[in-house]
This record gives structure tokens, sequence and C-alpha cells, in this order.
């Protein structure tokens, strides 16, 4: 639904654009997967996906 014309109606607090956000959040993971699939150490790429989550919770609740 996020890469299907619906992801603006996803993210509908982040700003300045919530469909921007929402393909690069896509983006982030698909290639975190890739990562993950293709065997790079899981740690480091649970670890960034992480913070990426941290980044993107922060951003939602200042937009509030």
């Amino acid at each position: 639904m996020k890469l299907m014309g619906g992801a603006a109606a996803l993210v509908p607090g982040l700003a300045p654009d919530p469909l921007f956000f929402a393909y690069l959040v896509g983006l982030c993971e698909l290639i975190g997967r890739l990562a993950i699939v293709l065997g790079y150490p899981v740690r480091t790429v649970g670890i960034l996906l992480g913070l990426w989550c941290l980044a993107t919770a922060k951003q939602a609740h200042m937009a509030m």
C-alpha cells in the first residue's frame, strides 16, 4: 500500500511531504531486507533499521 497510490494516506502526519516520506520508508525497508537476504551482517542492518525507526518516530511526533 505504501507504494500504490495510498501512500499519502498511510503517513499523513509526516511533514512536509507525506508521499515523499512514504516512498523513503518503503525504500529503506527494501534495502534492509535485501541486505539481510544478500548476507550483510544482520546485527548491523538491525541497528540501522532501528535508528531509522527512531528517526521517523521523532519526526512523526514532532509533526503532531
